[in-house]
């Protein structure tokens, strides 16, 4: 997996406490071998991935970051807090409690490919198509779907599209050429 990225050290920010304090990172195997690990060792103990960064035994999966990983409606609180609203088969983003944004189709099937691939189920085409009217398929690059399907980084069924259990480890340069 770590062959598809550049080749070089992960850089920390000068300003943030570990550099300040000689803690380096691991280097890019080492790291990827302890989140493995993790991932396999939780999963036996009754606590799988459920998403890209969380396990949880299936009753108790974090049913708020759900909301926001599953396209649904959710508020957002505070000064910059921001969220998003269904209303009469349109969608909303909301950035001040007195103001919202509709989100075009293009917007929403960006949103619900980036947050759906976070989850183990992947995206579920139909409801794809359903909340923004596109076709799942004509808004990723072909090409670069098939080469991730062929490297085992990818999983495309027609009911389906998720990453495979390597595929969570490089998911950014995976949504990058996907979306190019």
């Amino acid at each position: 997996v770590s062959k598809l990225l550049p080749a070089n050290e992960p850089k920390l920010d000068p300003t943030t406490v570990s550099p300040r304090r000689g803690i380096k990172p691991l280097a890019e195997e080492k790291a990827l071998e302890l989140s493995r690990l993790t991932n396999d060792f939780l999963a036996a103990e009754g606590y799988p991935r459920y998403e890209i960064s969380n396990s949880a035994c299936p009753a108790a999966q974090c049913r708020h970051n759900l909301l926001y990983w599953q396209g649904q409606d959710y508020i957002g609180i505070g000064p910059a807090a921001h969220g998003r609203l269904h209303c009469d088969d349109k969608f909303y983003t909301t950035t001040h409690r007195c103001q919202l944004e509709e989100l075009s189709a293009a917007e929403r099937a960006e949103e619900l490919l980036l947050m759906g691939l976070r989850l183990v189920e992947g995206i579920d085409k139909t409801r794809f198509t359903q909340e923004c009217g596109l076709n799942f398929d004509d808004l990723i690059d072909q090409e670069a779907k098939r080469n991730f399907i062929a490297q085992g980084l990818l999983l495309d069924s027609a009911e389906n599209f998720r990453l495979s259990s390597s595929g969570f480890y490089v998911m950014n340069y995976i949504l990058s050429r996907l979306c190019a």
